[in-house]
């Protein structure tokens, strides 16, 4: 059986691959800039060097486009995992540990920062109203 992540453990690996991700396209980004302030500073004895930068530049459309989909990707898991925890603590009316409820919250504002939003805030809203679990309360975690 594969080992389960923790709410906090995926959070952390999520946010670790979005961070990457948006590193990547952030300076993805900024060499498209350059190329093209040098495209245009060019002078006839560089044309040769045309279809290389052309290829570049396609070579970065292509990896911006991955990031996008890796996004959604995430965003998509992301809704998942919410969605597991609500059935599994809302649905059969289970006390939520903190831990999790902290873990699912940080995890909600990133999925709500890609733009996206769906049921998860009803979600959020009914996970966080639940009571804490009585063992973590009494500090036996």
């Amino acid at each position: 059986m594969p080992e389960t992540l923790t709410a906090q453990e995926l959070v952390a690996s999520v946010e670790t691959v979005a961070g990457c991700v948006l590193s990547v396209w952030g300076v993805l980004k900024i060499l498209g800039m350059i190329l093209m302030w040098i495209r245009r500073r060019r002078t006839s004895p560089f044309r040769e060097l045309d279809s290389k930068l052309e290829n570049m530049m396609e070579q970065l459309r292509v990896i911006e486009k991955e990031a996008r989909e890796n996004t959604e990707a995430i965003a998509t898991l992301q809704l998942n995992e919410l969605s597991s925890a609500f059935v599994h603590y809302v649905d059969h009316n289970r006390p939520c540990p903190m831990s999790v409820k902290n873990g699912l919250s940080e995890m909600y504002k990133q999925y709500k920062s890609t733009g996206r939003n769906h049921v998860a805030n009803d979600y959020m809203e009914r996970l966080i109203g639940l009571p804490v679990d009585e063992n973590e309360r009494r500090g036996q975690t």
